[in-house]
């Protein structure tokens, strides 16, 4: 049977984790897919368990030299011939109807290009995360029609959930200076291509090693990160300055627990949709997208804030609150009311 995916999947130094998570591509329902592994010059026994598999649909390429997930990423990319393309990191684990729900939603959806879906979380021994009783995960609780403008202020998209349209993607690559936040700067191009949809169920189990990442990298998703951010806001047309982009990316990061000023993100809400408006965007779905940014800044403080963040959040202008998520405003209140309680 001719496959209709194919996975891409960098390895580099995950001996421990690369046969779960290809044994989890293997328990798909669906069977029509190929698998790339592309070795980035690992020092381990990784690309040893790979070779090992007797599997028809992996094929393992090799780099002589590191180059990084990006490249690894664009080593495959060229190798594709299938319509739909699939990532997956060697550390991550996909549920079983992941492929198959995918390649249904692409079919039945074809002005989408890009398609994430929401993410659990699970530590390095592969133990579900949880508070209290409840599992972490990520979900996407906004509109599809804001995600590009999400975009400007954080990634909203766990790669190793998304699967991709090869028509879209055409001759776009990983560009290897964004790194190691060049999938971000990826998915920014592309939603200049096409429609980026994230299905709200959980298809993919992500290995959250937050805690073993080195201030040196932190250092340098952050520079990443704030090109990224700067590059958006001078092609919008909006002004600012180096606190301007500091300020913008703290409305994303968990690592700044104090709410922000109010008046202050007042201000610069008001800064972009006057940018979009200028630019020929609806000022609905503008408004829309920045609505679900203030309460995605009120949840991710919820836990640490408490209280603080439901008046933050009842404090914003209507124009800034109005529509979201009915489900998603739930959960910011659960949060703040309840797990809060776990953190003092």
């Amino acid at each position: 049977m001719k496959p209709r995916v194919t996975v891409v999947m960098p390895l580099y130094n995950a001996e421990r984790y690369v046969l779960e998570s290809i044994r989890s591509l293997q328990a798909q329902t669906f069977a029509e897919w190929r698998l790339i592994v592309v070795d980035d010059c690992s020092n381990d026994r990784g690309p040893e368990i790979v070779a090992g598999i007797r599997d028809h649909r992996i094929r393992l390429l090799r780099h002589q030299h590191n180059r990084g997930a990006g490249e690894a990423r664009n080593t495959a990319l060229a190798e594709v011939e299938t319509p739909y393309i699939a990532f997956l990191d060697a550390d991550d684990i996909c549920l079983r109807r992941r492929l198959q729900r995918q390649v249904a939603y692409l079919d039945a959806h074809p002005r989408v290009g890009v398609l994430g879906s929401a993410v659990g979380f699970i530590d390095t021994s592969g133990v579900r995360r949880r508070i209290g009783l409840c599992e972490t995960r990520w979900r996407w609780w906004g509109r599809e029609d804001t995600i590009d403008i999400t975009l400007l202020f954080r990634n909203p998209l766990c790669n190793s959930s998304v699967m991709l349209r090869r028509d879209a993607v055409g001759h776009q690559r990983f560009k290897q200076e964004y790194a190691p936040a060049e999938d971000y700067e990826f998915w920014v191009r592309m939603a200049q291509r096409c429609d980026i949809h994230i299905l709200r169920e959980c298809h993919v189990l992500y290995r959250d090693h937050s805690e073993g990442i080195s201030k040196m990298r932190r250092d340098m998703l952050q520079r990443s990160v704030t090109g990224i951010a700067e590059a958006q806001l001078r092609e919008l047309g909006v002004p600012y300055s180096a606190d301007d982009v500091a300020f913008h990316l703290s409305l994303s990061r968990q690592e700044h627990p104090d709410l922000p000023d109010l008046p202050r993100t007042v201000r610069w809400f008001r800064d972009i949709e006057a940018a979009f408006r200028a630019a020929g965007l609806e000022s609905e779905c503008v408004r829309h997208a920045l609505a679900e940014q203030w309460l995605h800044t009120c949840t991710i403080r919820a836990a640490c804030r408490g209280p603080a963040c439901i008046a933050a959040w009842r404090r914003m202008p209507a124009e800034y609150r109005a529509g979201v998520n009915a489900r998603a405003v739930l959960h910011m209140l659960l949060k703040a009311l309840v797990l809060s309680r776990a953190f003092r």
